[in-house]
């Protein structure tokens, strides 16, 4: 692919171009009798130093210039000619744009509108840069370069709206499975949940079940206990209850011994008796 090609117009740029060749060549016209001796000056000063790749000082002079006539355009053209060999592209543009409000002639325009095209370029601003390219071709229709840079502004801009195009359906695609694993995640916990309740739940009915299970098994032990034990008593009342027949012989013994008990009692007094009267004598 070829190249993009730029090229920076300059008054002090003696041989790169026809059209800066050609407005070099009549360059004692570009100063007339209303500006001042010093403009003048700062404004060759600074194009020698530019010439010579001395930048900086070239600066120095065009912003010297500058404060002598704040609206020169050959002042803020050249300052952001000298900025855009520095590599301040940002800067450059600055300038150029200034230049452009001050520029009298098409191509004064047409120039100014080229360097502010590849300054914008330079940045990756393709927007501006085409409308830049628009503008400088507007004024000089038959610029090659401008055409040339202006299609390659115009295929950078469509493939990044492309790749941006791109990049939002892979973020909303993004999105959506992240929305999806995260209504999956949930119906999952949700059905964990139902089921450890359903399983408390079934826990707890065996449990239950287990309960009723060993109340019923103590409550049938617990009847034959009290079976057992009313059997058992119904025994000793059984044993305990005696015939008509034995009692009467009971009867009968008991009122025999209480009848030997008393003749027994009776004759012990009567001996005591005769005892504690012994017979007297009588003299």
């Amino acid at each position: 692919m070829k190249a993009i090609y730029f090229k920076i117009f300059n008054v002090a740029a003696r041989r790169s171009y026809v059209r800066i060749l050609l407005l070099i060549l009549f360059s004692g016209l570009l100063y007339s009798c209303s500006d001042s001796p010093l403009k003048v000056q700062f404004l060759r000063s600074g194009n020698k130093h530019y010439e010579k790749k001395e930048y900086d000082d070239a600066l120095s002079d065009y912003i010297k210039a500058l404060n002598e006539d704040g609206k020169d355009f050959r002042g803020y053209f050249n300052y952001g000619d000298a900025l855009y060999r520095k590599k301040d592209t940002s800067g450059a543009q600055a300038k150029f744009e200034s230049a452009l409000q001050y520029a009298n002639t098409k191509p004064e325009r047409s120039m100014t509108s080229y360097n502010t095209g590849n300054a914008n370029t330079d940045n990756k601003k393709w927007e501006p840069a085409i409308e830049a390219y628009k503008t400088a071709l507007k004024n000089n229709p038959n610029d090659k370069d401008a055409k040339y840079n202006l299609c390659y502004a115009l295929e950078k801009l469509k493939k990044e709206q492309e790749q941006n195009k791109k990049n939002k359906n892979k973020n909303n695609k993004d999105k959506k499975d992240n929305k999806d694993k995260k209504d999956g995640d949930k119906k999952q916990d949700q059905k964990n949940g139902g089921d450890k309740n359903k399983d408390q739940k079934d826990k707890n009915g065996q449990d239950k079940k287990e309960g009723d299970k060993g109340d019923k098994k103590d409550q049938q032990k617990g009847g034959q206990g009290d079976k057992e034990k009313d059997q058992k008593g119904a025994a000793r009342e059984e044993k305990g209850k005696i015939s008509d027949e034995q009692a009467q012989k009971i009867l009968v013994g008991l009122k025999d011994a209480e009848q030997k008990v008393q003749k027994k009692m009776l004759l012990k007094a009567a001996k005591e008796k005769a005892t504690s009267h012994p017979k007297t004598e009588q003299w």
